[in-house]
């Protein structure tokens, strides 16, 4: 069997933009602000598709797929500053084309009896070309202000295998390993900046100075279905994800301490994960249905600089649950409400000897509704929901308690 598809679209927008504001209130007494007389957008895409499914051969089959997709977007405003006595004219640019390509293939084979195993693999290779040019209005060197021109390329390899065991109709038994594998290379043609504060100098700015970057997962998942009785189903689910992010970067000189940034290749980061959930279902009968999932995960994450005193390794612990209910009261009536409960404590106790950072938090959430079928086109939907959110670390400063009333109605005309 073979599929294949086209897809073309056209955005062609344009607007204009005015705020303005006057010292000590007074309307007649100078009035400043930005305004934007032109502001115009324009973006061509082109998508083509083609997927393929072959066999099965005796239990085999392979399925493949090819997408690829090219995208030009192009973006222009006219900025005029107001001053005290004149106006300053700026233009800025946004323009990116985009280019890439995508494949898939998949293989299951079956014959092995209660079994199931497959094969995965996902590749992506993306171009980019990014040119912008914009205005800052900081009195200093507006010829010069921003004006980046950088290239890069990002190239994904994927892999999955894992197999699928049911050697009852009640137990379904599931593994499967990933390994994923992205890496995105930058080439910054130009880069100024027209700060000529001592600190700065052009073309060391951020993001110019990275020149690479590679994060390389692995994972392993685990998971165990059981329908315990005819009402009552059970999925146990375990996740173990390791990741490390590599870093390259240019060199780069501070010329105000006279010190001397090597660059090179570091591994930036490495982040190990565990996850583990827990699922139940339950359907004592066909206008009641009844879904809670707990999770519960621990993580770490460290860095090239870690040293566990004065920036120690970034972990933690999160504790999950979501509840749903959906009850049918009669043919007209459903009742529907869930309820949602989060907490994560990842804060980082090295007070003694470093900064304090990481987050600690707590979080509920309530919904209710009721839908009613008034008439054969006319249904009416009311929901209230009902969270809150408290967060010591921050002192208060995030906490809020927040209630939510909703209504509507949908007719639908014949």
């Amino acid at each position: 069997m073979v599929s294949g598809g086209y897809l073309y679209t056209h955005l062609n927008p344009d607007a204009v933009f005015n705020q303005s504001f006057s010292l000590l209130s007074s309307p007649s007494f100078f009035a400043l602000g930005d305004q934007s007389t032109r502001i115009d957008l324009e973006q061509d895409s082109h998508t083509l598709n083609l997927n393929m499914m072959l066999g099965p051969w005796e239990g085999l089959a392979v399925s493949a797929g090819v997408q690829s997709e090219w995208m030009r977007r192009k973006g222009l405003s006219n900025l005029l500053v107001p001053g005290f006595t004149n106006a300053v004219a700026a233009e800025n640019n946004s323009n990116l084309d985009r280019a890439s390509l995508e494949e898939d293939v998949a293989l299951r084979y079956n014959r092995i009896p209660f079994t199931v195993l497959y094969a995965e693999g996902r590749f992506r290779q993306e171009w980019l070309d990014h040119y912008e040019r914009g205005f800052v209005d900081d009195g200093i060197d507006d010829s010069h202000d921003f004006l980046r021109d950088t290239n890069a390329g990002e190239d994904l390899k994927q892999y999955r295998l894992g197999f699928t065991v049911s050697p009852w109709p009640n137990v379904a038994f599931e593994s499967s390993y990933k390994r994923r594998q992205k890496r995105s290379e930058y080439d910054s043609a130009t880069d100024t900046d027209g700060s000529q504060l001592p600190f700065f100098v052009p073309g060391n700015g951020y993001p110019a100075f990275i020149r690479s970057r590679d994060v390389t997962s692995n994972e392993i998942e685990t998971k165990l279905a059981l329908k315990l009785l005819s009402w009552l189903k059970m999925t146990l689910k375990y996740q173990l994800v390791a990741t490390d992010y590599d870093t390259a970067t240019d060199s780069a000189t501070n010329t105000f301490v006279n010190f001397l940034y090597p660059g090179g290749e570091i591994l930036a980061g490495n982040q190990d994960s565990h996850v583990y959930s827990a699922n139940i279902v339950i359907t004592p009968w066909r206008r009641l249905y009844w879904s809670t999932t707990v999770s519960y995960s621990d993580s770490r994450m460290i860095s090239e600089v870690n040293n566990d005193t004065i920036i120690a390794p970034y972990k933690g612990e999160v504790y999950s649950m979501l509840s749903s209910v959906n009850l049918a009261v009669n043919a007209s009536t459903r009742f529907q409400a869930s309820y949602s409960f989060s907490w994560a404590d990842y804060r980082q106790d090295n007070e003694t000897d470093g900064l304090p950072l990481g987050i600690h938090y707590v979080r509920h959430g309530l919904f209710a509704g009721v839908t009613r079928q008034f008439t054969k086109n006319l249904s009416g939907t009311a929901q209230y929901g009902f969270f809150r959110y408290r967060e010591p670390t921050a002192a208060g400063a995030n906490d809020y308690t927040a209630h939510a009333v909703m209504a509507s109605l949908a007719l639908k005309i014949p």
